[in-house]
């Protein structure tokens, strides 16, 4: 909140709040590395631009910033680039939390904003809530492992039953064909059998 004054009396007005998204992966149509969503006021019916801004509407609706950090890398093109490539994820030192940032490759109006950074992360309450993220994070990377370790056994074990399944089926045409084969050979011996008996008959 900030004061203003409105017909000599003071209120308070709303600070816009504006929406920053740190990626650690890339879009899929964008290799900007910072992409800055502004907001326009448009005539639902005209489809006109409205210039003027209300402080109602700026209160409720936000900006937004995309920080691609991929892409940060490769493109330094002005200050606040240089600046967000403190976020640049090759600078960790052995993958941890902390970077391994040089403040004179940074534009000289950030180096206060490195060294509040700096200050920041070496606090023993934030590292230990470092600490504390890691160990979360941990626990749920080990819960996913093995939940995809089961799924590989559900599946392996979905394969076998097929595979038996497949097997029974096929033993069971075995022996439907088996017993149809003895069916047709006891039929032929009856048949030889009347044969025999109709010679003797006609012998007698």
């Amino acid at each position: 909140m900030e004061k203003i004054e409105v017909d000599k009396i003071e209120r308070n007005k709303a600070i816009p709040i504006i929406s920053i998204y740190f990626l650690g992966h890339k879009l899929e149509h964008s290799d900007s590395p910072v992409i800055k969503i502004n907001r326009h006021y448009i005539d639902a019916a005209t489809g006109e631009e409205i210039k003027e801004k209300e402080d109602l509407i700026e209160s409720l609706t936000h900006d937004s910033v995309i920080v691609q950090i991929p892409y940060l890398k490769d493109k330094r093109r002005n200050d606040l680039e240089k600046l967000l490539s403190i976020f640049d994820q090759d600078a960790a030192i052995q993958k941890s939390h902390f970077l391994d940032i040089e403040e004179s490759n940074y534009p000289k109006k950030y180096r206060e904003v490195i060294r509040r950074l700096q200050m920041a992360i070496a606090e023993p309450q934030v590292i230990t809530s470092m600490e504390i993220e890691d160990e979360l994070l941990e626990e749920l990377a080990a819960q996913v492992r093995a939940i995809e370790n089961q799924n590989k056994e559900i599946k392996l074990k979905k394969k076998e039953i097929k595979e038996q399944v497949k097997i029974i089926k096929e033993n069971k045409k075995t022996i439907e064909e088996k017993e149809k084969t003895i069916e047709e050979k006891e039929k032929t011996i009856e048949d030889l059998l009347k044969e025999l008996a109709s010679l003797k008959n006609k012998n007698k």
